[in-house]
């Protein structure tokens, strides 16, 4: 019976052990996983941020591109109606004359 109870001892001590240093494994692995996740985090954190930079920069532009646009547009009007009087004045003082 009590040499029973050494080997039930000895084997449950085996088995502690075992269960200890998986468990330290695990514990280690949960802990460069996590520290993985963080920096996995922190990197799409970055992403967005770069992202949305970016898109503000090309709304920027985008707007920019339509002011002068709309700039060279009404001047080239403005000089189509100054060509068009001129003509229209010259061509008055030719049959004036």
């Amino acid at each position: 019976m009590l040499g029973k109870c050494h080997s039930r001892v000895h084997t449950d001590r085996r088995t502690y052990r075992l269960e200890k240093d998986e468990l330290n494994d695990m514990t280690k692995e949960l802990d460069h996983l996590r520290k993985q996740f963080d920096d996995t985090r922190n990197a799409l954190e970055q992403e967005t941020l770069s992202r949305f930079d970016l898109e503000n920069t090309i709304q920027s532009c985008q707007s920019r591109i339509r002011s002068t646009h709309r700039r060279s547009m009404s001047r080239a009007a403005s000089a189509r109606q100054r060509t068009a009087k001129s003509t229209n004045a010259s061509a008055s003082t030719m049959m004036a004359s």
